[in-house]
């Protein structure tokens, strides 16, 4: 049926149109979600995010606990996350010099000494978020 797309879409924005003169909002919020997952099978994520994200709010609106959580998990299922460890890096107020280490160090690897800060490695950082849909 290669126009069932089309015509799924058709239905969802009537039901989208109708739901809001008679203000069914979880009708409303279900349809969104639904042009969500569509728009992600039809590999087009802005439109699939938009309406996720429609959905989302009035599922918040609502309090419908139950169907926020399936469009929140509908709209992350392919969500990665990726973490990039920082090296610890040191320097030594006694000797002046700095080094990355690889465990963590009460002394100085070069001199000995006590007198050392952390320069690098305590840090989170956030780079980027990206949702993919």
């Amino acid at each position: 049926m290669p126009f069932a797309d089309k015509k799924s879409e058709s239905h969802l924005n009537k039901a989208i149109e109708v739901s809001k003169k008679i203000g069914a909002k979880g009708l409303q919020s279900q349809a969104y979600l639904d042009l969500g997952i569509l728009y992600k099978a039809k590999n087009r994520p802005e439109q699939a995010k938009a309406y996720f994200n429609r959905a989302i709010r009035l599922f918040e609106q609502s309090e419908a606990k139950v169907y926020l959580k399936q469009a929140k998990n509908t709209a992350l299922e392919n969500a990665v996350l990726t973490i990039d460890f920082i090296s610890v890096r040191v320097h030594c107020k006694s000797c002046d010099r700095k080094k990355e280490v690889e465990d963590p160090v009460l002394q100085c690897p070069f001199c000995e000494k006590g007198e050392i800060e952390l320069l690098a490695g305590r840090e989170i950082e956030i780079i980027s978020i990206e949702l993919a849909y």
